[in-house]
């Protein structure tokens, strides 16, 4: 693939382009249109495409780590088993997007936007999710450990055997949700709401009864 290491490309038109083991770590993609591009086993490393068209965009087995892609339209994109740890991902739209096995270690995403995702066996590892929005994710098997997920709404989502060990959930909403044998232990949960959710074998170790909402749940 080409090394495009550096290269300034903001405001070019890449529509639809394929773009395979290209490296552009450190590329300037700052209101590039990148709309229905696919990228497969792409190195962007801290790239910055603030204000990019990654409309219909793929980005399969790539590796965004510490990229910069706050705010943008990632709706439907396919990150499957790509690499996004400390990604900057505030206030993004991945609604719908495919995130099997992806990596969110350490990565901002507070406020986004991850309505109906399908992640399973997904890492998210001390990953910033306040505020942000998972409502009935397909995300089975997935690690939350040690993140920030404050006031984040994970309603009717399927989280069963999910890993949740010291993650903060205060104020998180799981009302519908299915976490069925998964492990909530020493999680902080204050204010939470788990209402009508499936809790079947999840392990509860450490987590109070009293300060979050349980009416329902099973």
């Amino acid at each position: 693939g080409a090394a495009l290491d550096k290269t300034d490309l903001a405001g070019a038109k890449l529509v639809g382009a394929v773009l395979s083991d290209v490296r552009c770590r450190n590329c300037r993609l700052d209101g590039t249109n990148l709309a229905d591009a696919l990228f497969h086993r792409a190195d962007l490393r801290k790239a910055d495409l603030r204000r990019a068209n990654v409309r219909g965009a793929h980005f399969l087995r790539s590796n965004l780590s510490e990229a910069i892609l706050s705010c943008l339209d990632l709706s439907g994109g396919n990150f499957t088993d790509a690499l996004l740890e400390r990604t900057h991902l505030e206030s993004a739209i991945l609604a719908r997007a495919d995130l099997p096995r992806a990596r969110f270690r350490g990565a901002a995403l507070t406020e986004a936007r991850l309505d109906e995702i399908t992640a399973p066996f997904s890492y998210w590892e001390c990953a910033r999710l306040d505020r942000a929005s998972f409502r009935r994710a397909r995300m089975k098997s997935s690690v939350f450990l040690s993140a920030s997920a404050q006031k984040t709404d994970f309603s009717q989502a399927d989280l069963s055997q999910g890993h949740f060990v010291r993650a903060n959930l205060q104020g998180a909403v799981f009302a519908g949700a299915t976490l069925k044998s998964a492990d909530l232990s020493h999680a902080n949960v204050a204010g939470a709401d788990f209402a009508q959710a499936n809790l079947e074998s999840a392990n509860l170790h450490a987590v109070p009864e009293s300060g979050a909402r349980w009416e329902g749940a099973e």
